[in-house]
């Protein structure tokens, strides 16, 4: 139903309904006469990491958008009061209780462990319900074997960060959330040590991750952060980064491989294109990515720089500013640049003037 019926509809709400009635079947009936069965909570959980929390589907942001007003309704925000969930003391609170309970099957108090042990979690984004159904599975099912429900706990937990904070709700726009970092990195320590059969595959898993990591917080211009777990990562897994490789050399090889391969006409280009990023970025207030792109450009530029020692006269960049003028001169252009109201706000963020009025006679001559 949620697979193969869904795709079948052309319309993305037609297939969020197939979906939902996918996740309704397995919930609401096969956990009913199979609460010990560790693949039914495997297979639920894959719903909410895989079918509505990648980007496979077409419809994917649909999902997402439909599964988080639906969970904003219920619990008023991504940050749950526990507190009235647990013991509610108001009609309001009562009211959401129940749904919770009896149309999502979910129990308050199992929410709150799961949050006290990889949160806090954005309650209303579909990682944390695998995470949910996954530790559900862990507690409840009978089998050795539980290595595909540890693989939805640490997998969802890395896409917490990868893109586990909500900046706008409608649209949907999401982004990453590094506070969530420690506690992503204290549960693929714990399945390694609950999973000893597995463990060498979670510990791949692990520095996979790690390598993300430290790639996210550069990226978002958190370079503490970054070097921080670059040098724990470097550590706990000495094969995973080249020997004598810094922090910035690791961060644009994984963007762009070396500068040798880029040459000069695609360094440019690559330039060009991080500080258009940059720009927008700053349109959509995500200033943190925003100073990562702007960020890349800088440390590119200066590598090719270091790189073309003795070669300047025939090799050389645009300097760095005037790339960054003439992007945005095109950005704001009002005949082929951004909307309007988005230039409006550029200008503000770069704490612009205003452009001077067009003259009667300019227009005329138009």
């Amino acid at each position: 139903m949620a697979y193969n019926i869904s795709v079948k509809f052309p319309n993305k709400y037609d297939r969020w309904r197939w979906v939902q009635r996918g996740i309704e079947l397995l919930r609401d009936d096969g956990l009913r006469y199979n609460p010990r069965e560790a693949l039914m909570y495997r297979e639920l959980a894959w719903f909410f990491q895989h079918k509505m929390g990648q980007n496979l589907d077409d419809a994917h942001m649909t999902y997402k958008e439909e599964w988080a007003t639906q969970m904003n309704a219920v619990l008023g925000s991504g940050r749950p009061d526990f507190a009235q969930l647990i013991n509610p003391s108001t009609d309001e609170a009562r009211r959401r209780v129940d749904e919770l309970v009896h149309h999502y099957k979910m129990d308050p108090r199992i929410m709150k462990s799961v949050d006290d042990l990889y949160g806090p979690l954005e309650w209303r984004l579909p990682e944390a319900h695998a995470i949910y159904w996954a530790h559900v599975g862990l507690i409840e099912s009978k089998k050795k074997d539980l290595i595909t429900l540890r693989r939805v706990v640490y997998q969802s937990m890395q896409m917490s960060v990868i893109r586990g904070r909500i900046i706008s709700l409608k649209p949907l726009h999401l982004g990453p959330d590094l506070s969530k970092a420690d506690q992503a990195n204290s549960a693929y320590e714990l399945m390694i040590k609950d999973d000893t059969e597995m463990g060498d595959a979670i510990k791949r898993a692990h520095r996979n991750f790690l390598k993300e990591l430290v790639y996210v917080c550069y990226s978002h211009n958190k370079i503490p952060e970054a070097a921080r777990w670059f040098k724990y990562v470097r550590e706990l897994y000495p094969d995973s980064i080249p020997p004598g490789q810094n922090l910035d050399e690791f961060a644009l090889q994984r963007v762009i491989g070396t500068i040798k391969e880029l040459g000069h006409d695609k360094t440019e280009s690559f330039i060009t294109g991080l500080v258009r990023n940059y720009y927008i970025n700053l349109v959509l207030d995500d200033d943190d990515r925003a100073l990562g792109y702007e960020l890349f450009a800088r440390k590119l530029w200066g590598l090719y720089a270091d790189s073309i020692k003795g070669q300047e006269q025939r090799l050389s960049l645009t300097p760095l500013d005037k790339i960054k003028q003439t992007v945005r001169d095109e950005l704001l252009d009002p005949k082929g640049g951004l909307p309007p109201d988005a230039i409006a706000h550029l200008r503000t963020k770069l704490n612009l003037p205003a452009p001077a009025p067009v003259s009667a006679e300019a227009n005329a001559k138009r």
